[in-house]
């Protein structure tokens, strides 16, 4: 599913936030959201995590258990260096999220913010990797993916991406989320 709107709105049992190495909430759009939602204790936990790792790395994903009013059990943080990135970065919040048994998680568009990546280059990217993760296994807990776009023009662009794809992935999309 592709939705328009806030992603700390949406019921899910993963968020997943894109963030910054230092995971300082206020320096990022979802993060500034989050921090509206959940308050100082969601921050505290990300300072907890770098207190004892130093930083998140990309390829690392740091999970938060405070969520405070958001219709999540989790908030599953990641640090993208790069756009190329994004693919397996997507890959493993979802291998993350299957192998903690999770039913649904919502992703946001990675890579349009800090990186500046083009809108169609991101829903490429955010679609490979789901693909990535779908079409190596059958799945046993996760049977919603959402990408929760903000900017109604943006998730225009994420649509159209979506639809306008004849390839391969969609299909390996469909059968790995409905199997």
């Amino acid at each position: 599913n592709i939705l328009n709107g806030d992603i700390t709105d949406v019921s899910s049992d993963v968020i997943v936030n894109s963030a910054f190495s230092d995971m300082k909430l206020a320096h990022t759009p979802i993060g500034k959201a989050l921090l509206k939602k959940v308050g100082p204790p969601l921050q505290n936990e990300c300072d907890a995590f770098i207190a004892k790792s130093h930083e998140l790395k990309s390829g690392t994903v740091a999970c938060t258990h405070t969520c405070g009013s958001l219709k999540c059990k989790v908030v599953f943080h990641v640090h993208i260096d790069q756009p190329m990135a994004i693919p397996d970065t997507v890959r493993m919040c979802l291998d993350e999220a299957e192998a903690k048994g999770y039913s649904s998680i919502s992703l946001p568009a990675m890579g349009t913010g800090g990186h500046q990546c083009p809108s169609d280059i991101a829903a490429g990217n955010i679609l490979d990797g789901i693909n990535l993760f779908t079409s190596s296994r059958k799945l046993q807990s996760l049977n919603t993916i959402q990408i929760v776009v903000y900017l109604p023009e943006m998730y225009q662009i994420f649509l159209d991406m979506f639809n306008r794809s004849q390839s391969s992935w969609i299909t390996s999309a469909v059968k790995g989320i409905g199997a």
